[in-house]
């Protein structure tokens, strides 16, 4: 992925989608939609919408998945900015600088094929999909430091983390794909370990 981003020089849009097979690349209007109307920088392609088409819906991948998208969306909405805000009182020269870092984008009301986070709480229903969208010079912001599967959930938390706005829509999927290598347990443990030390990274460093 970062390889690809990389290559996408002169692109202004980054779309990334899974190798399995279980995308339907017919869908990337609809991920990209959100970024060219200017309402979001990072957008998601959830399979748990009410509006999403999954054709197969594993329980164990999907209740995994849920419990996943929980933990992201209390670290992004509630320990991201309490570490934040510890950090500016600990370091108070740099409050200007994280005030302006973790300042959310302005955001605009989408349709209702597309959910946005609102008020406090940024609540990500599918923090796994792989089909994603991103502004080029909003990937180009995050500090990403994954190697695998990680990489999915670290894109949300660094969005969040240097203030940009996170969308969701739709997408039709086969969710079962017999060619997916993801590790629930493994990579649920890789995942949990680095949202970890990034936020006792960003309570000591910001």
């Amino acid at each position: 992925m970062k390889s690809a981003a990389e290559a996408a020089s002169d692109a202004d849009v980054v779309v990334f989608l899974d190798g399995d097979g279980q995308h339907d690349p017919e869908d990337i209007s609809k991920i990209i939609a959100p970024i060219l109307q200017n309402k979001a920088d990072l957008v998601i392609g959830s399979r748990c919408l009410p509006e999403s088409k999954v054709s197969v819906s594993p329980f164990t991948r999907r209740f995994t998945n849920n419990v996943a998208s929980f933990i992201i969306s209390m670290i992004i909405s509630f320990l991201l900015p309490l570490a934040t805000q510890l950090n500016r009182l600990t370091h108070p020269t740099k409050q200007t600088q994280l005030a302006q870092q973790t300042q959310p984008t302005q955001q605009t009301p989408l349709t209702a094929n597309c959910q946005l986070p609102t008020g406090k709480l940024n609540w990500i229903t599918d923090c796994t999909s792989g089909f994603r969208a991103i502004k080029k010079e909003s990937w180009q912001k995050l500090e990403l430091t994954s190697k695998g599967f990680q990489i999915e959930t670290e894109m949300i938390y660094e969005a969040a983390r240097k203030g940009l706005t996170i969308a969701e829509v739709p997408i039709s999927c086969n969710w079962n794909s017999e060619f997916s290598r993801l590790s629930i347990i493994q990579d649920g443990l890789r995942t949990l370990n680095l949202l970890s030390k990034k936020l006792l990274t960003n309570l000591r460093k910001g």
